[in-house]
C-alpha cells in the first residue's frame, strides 16, 4: 500500500467467507514483523477479522535484543505514523471493510476539528520540523458490523490492550 511517496508493506490476512469484516491493524513489537506476529494476524483472520500486520522496519527482523533495540531506535516516528495512517487509509478503501474511524482520515466527520487541534507539542520550535505538525493522535477505532455480540467477540479475541497513558506528545 502507498505511504506518502513510498510503498509500505505488511501481511494482509482475509478471513474465509464474504465481507464486510471487522478489521484489525497489527503493530509488531520491537523484533519486527516476525513469524509470531504473522501467526497472530492469521489467528485473528481465523476468528473472522481482516488483519493487516504493518511492517514498520521494511523487512528487517531482529534476532537478538541488541538488533531489536537498534531497529526500534532507528525507526523514524514520522515514518511509523505515516505508514500506520496509510494502513488505515488502505483499510478504509478495502472492499470488505464496513468503516474505519480515525481522525486522520479526511472522511472522518471530525477531521477538520482534529486538524486544527491535535498538534504535536512544540513542533514549531523543533529544528526537525519548524512548523506545527499534526499526527491526529494514535488512536483508531473500527465499527464492528452486527452490534454488541460480534463486538464482544472481537474484544475477547484480543490478547493485549493497554490503557493509553501517553498519546505521543499530542496537545
Amino acid at each position: 500500500f502507498t505511504s506518502g511517496t513510498a510503498t509500505a508493506s505488511g501481511l494482509l490476512v482475509t478471513p474465509a467467507g464474504s465481507g464486510p469484516f471487522p478489521a484489525v491493524v497489527v503493530v509488531h513489537e520491537w523484533w519486527g514483523l516476525d513469524g509470531w506476529v504473522k501467526d497472530q494476524a492469521r489467528a485473528l483472520a481465523k476468528e473472522g477479522y481482516l488483519a493487516l500486520a504493518v511492517d514498520l522496519y521494511d523487512g528487517q527482523v531482529a534476532t537478538d535484543k541488541d538488533s531489536a533495540h537498534q531497529y526500534m531506535m532507528n525507526l523514524s516516528q514520522d515514518k511509523a505514523v505515516r505508514d500506520l495512517k496509510a494502513a488505515y487509509s488502505f483499510l478504509a478503501g478495502h472492499k470488505d471493510i464496513e468503516q474505519v474511524d480515525y481522525l486522520g482520515l479526511p472522511s472522518h466527520p471530525l477531521h477538520a476539528l482534529a486538524s486544527k487541534y491535535l498538534l504535536l507539542v512544540d513542533a514549531e520550535h523543533d529544528e526537525q520540523y519548524g512548523k506545527p505538525i499534526n499526527r491526529y493522535g494514535h488512536l483508531m477505532s473500527f465499527r464492528v458490523k452486527g452490534g454488541a455480540g460480534p463486538t464482544r467477540t472481537m474484544f475477547s479475541a484480543l490478547q493485549r490492550i493497554w490503557r493509553a497513558t501517553d498519546l505521543g506528545r499530542i496537545k
